[in-house]
């Protein structure tokens, strides 16, 4: 058996763990995390393999902040898995369980708090790989994946994908490959927030060398994702209303008021204010009934995203990627294309991104990145239109053999066609390792990041140092 195994820790101070505008809410964060990379060859031809990044983080102060809302919060780091490769023939078959616990995934524009929360994942399939002949590859894939959320408040987003996915692949001169791929999909939510349905795709691909330090890929098909028809809506009472009713019922209490006591015979008193007290019973009635049936109106909107559209459209993408000379390569990639979205039925967006590694001078590396992203929903009452872009930067300097320092920015921005919705963000980074020994790191960072939103409420500046430790075994 091969194994090798590592350890990190980690202390981190954070003074504005829920991003707030004002009332900022600070704490301490510890972390734990073991690494293990194993394989047990059980014959020449058959191996059992697993990779495991697992570990616990505590909020000293407000654990109920955390991503999983509890004491200890257990982390099962994306890539972790367990696999059992079967050679058979000339096919490879490999039977794996992939798990993670994780917040899902949180982007660096998100203004709303629904798009992180702690989610456990969990995908076991069987892959197969058949060398057809030497220029002739076919690959196919079934996947059963779980995704649940960790809080019962965000069990709207729980859902079940199977897929089935494949490629074959020909290579005749083994200098560039062309291919068809497809996939198909069958989702099903636990709720009824989002539709199930099914999305299918079909394509073909190529890769290639342009020149001898220039590489291309591409790959472009058709998409058709079908949902279910959302369900039937439409609002009993609003809030103009409610408002109505209590109208009523104010004027009436000031007719009473100004009209009861000049009344002089008791009779006609009485009578009056039987009437009086009758109709306002009769309002109030009506008014507990309105706030009970609004309330039920607001469930039941809240619990759907109303979202009836389907889809049937191009997918494309396009990698350029070229070695300029020893010191430099950079890439090129845009493309359009859709995906399954937490809000809508599936988001469709064109994007394109450039970025350039240097090495500067002996002991540096840097790195540029920039982006532009043109995304929009598919439809319903949360449905949004973004346009964002933003530039990465990043140096690292090996100051020693030991001592490496490191500084980064990022800047982030947002334009929605939604009223409050477009904001700016601003990042930077400093990071100091020294490396104990072959075996020991220690780490040391700052983080700070600030948000500065067309809505007040939502600008907020956070600030972060972390303390870590690593040991490889």
């Amino acid at each position: 058996m091969n194994i090798g195994l590592g350890f990190g820790a980690n202390v981190e101070y954070n003074d504005n763990v829920t991003r707030a505008s004002k009332d900022e809410i600070s704490d301490m964060i510890a972390g734990a995390y073991l690494n293990v990379d194993a394989n047990y060859p059980i014959t020449e031809s058959n191996r059992l393999s697993l990779a495991l990044g697992i570990g616990i983080d505590h909020y000293f102060d407000h654990p109920e902040l955390s991503a999983n809302g509890n004491e200890f919060n257990l982390n099962v780091l994306p890539g972790s898995s367990l696999a059992f490769d079967i050679q058979v023939g000339d096919i490879l078959f490999v039977l794996y369980d992939r798990v993670s616990v994780r917040p899902a995934t949180n982007d660096q524009f998100t203004l709303d708090d629904n798009d992180i929360f702690g989610v456990f994942q969990n995908d076991v399939g069987l892959a197969m790989n058949w060398a057809i002949n030497s220029k002739l590859n076919l690959s196919i894939n079934f996947n059963h994946s779980d995704s649940l959320a960790l809080e019962d408040e965000d069990e709207r987003y729980d859902r079940t994908i199977d897929s089935i996915s494949g490629s074959l692949a020909w290579s005749p001169t083994g200098t560039f490959t062309v291919g068809l791929e497809g996939s198909f999909s069958w989702i099903n939510y636990k709720d009824s927030f989002q539709n199930d349905g099914t999305t299918a795709t079909a394509g073909v691909f190529f890769v290639m060398p342009i020149t001898r330090s220039t590489m291309l890929k591409a790959a472009g098909g058709v998409q058709v994702f079908e949902f279910d028809d959302p369900p039937s809506f439409t609002r009993s009472v609003s809030d103009a209303d409610i408002t109505s009713t209590q109208a009523q019922i104010a004027a009436l209490d000031a007719n009473a008021a100004a009209t009861l006591p000049s009344i002089t015979d008791p009779a006609e008193a009485k009578v009056q204010s039987a009437a009086y007290t009758q109709q306002r019973q009769q309002l109030s009635d009506l008014l507990a009934a309105q706030q009970i049936q609004k309330q039920a109106d607001d469930d039941f909107e809240s619990g759907h995203t109303f979202d009836g559209n389907d889809l049937s459209d191009y997918y494309y993408n396009v990698t350029l990627f070229n070695q300029l000379n020893s010191r430099i390569a950079h890439q090129l990639s845009f493309g359009h294309e859709s995906s399954l979205n937490t809000t809508s039925n599936f988001i469709t967006a064109d994007y394109i991104t450039y970025g350039m590694g240097i090495i500067a001078w002996r002991g540096s590396r840097i790195s540029l990145a920039t982006f532009y992203e043109k995304a929009e929903d598919s439809g319903g009452r949360l449905a949004e239109s973004t346009e964002q872009w933003g530039i990465d930067a990043f140096l690292s300097h090996r100051l020693t053999n030991t001592v490496t320092l490191g500084f980064g920015y990022h800047y982030g921005n947002t334009d929605s066609n939604l009223e409050g919705r477009d904001y700016a963000q601003h990042a930077f980074t400093l990071d100091l390792n020294y490396a104990v020994n072959r075996k020991l790191n220690l780490g040391l960072g700052y983080r700070f990041w600030t948000t500065d939103a067309e809505d007040p409420a939502q600008s907020f500046d956070q600030n972060r140092v972390i303390m870590t430790v690593n040991y490889n075994f």
